[in-house]
């Protein structure tokens, strides 16, 4: 296998983490969506017992940031249509804090993973 092969191999494995994430997280959206905390995140803030949601948001977060570690960055600067650095500053900066969780959850995550979509479909 060739340097190039290497790097895609990487490049797909790393597209494949993030929609295997994103993938993770949804289940737990529709049932938030389905108890009628899903869209009004007050609402979700006033739930009984949001701590083990919290926990799954922050932990699947996460890998999604540890997935996109292994896309290199000269990928990175050739897709800007993908928030790159700005989800892993966003996390990194954040201290994982709920409400910024559910800022990309709600309004990055379906455009994000169309786009990671796109992204395998042509470079996997």
């Amino acid at each position: 296998m060739s340097k190039a092969d290497d790097v895609w191999e990487d490049i797909r494995e790393g597209l494949e983490g993030m929609l295997a994430c994103i993938n993770q997280i949804e289940p737990y959206l529709e049932e938030l969506k389905n108890m009628g905390h899903y869209d009004d995140y007050k609402k979700y803030k006033e739930f009984k017992h949001p701590g083990i949601y919290d926990d799954i948001l922050r932990f699947l977060g996460y890998m999604c940031c540890e997935a996109d570690e292994n896309i290199p960055n000269e990928f990175k600067k050739q897709h800007p249509e993908l928030p790159w650095l700005e989800m892993n500053t966003f996390l990194e900066h954040s201290n994982y804090e709920v409400d910024i969780i559910w800022h990309i959850v709600n309004n990055e995550l379906p455009q994000n993973k169309a786009i990671i979509q796109k992204l395998l479909n042509t470079y996997g």
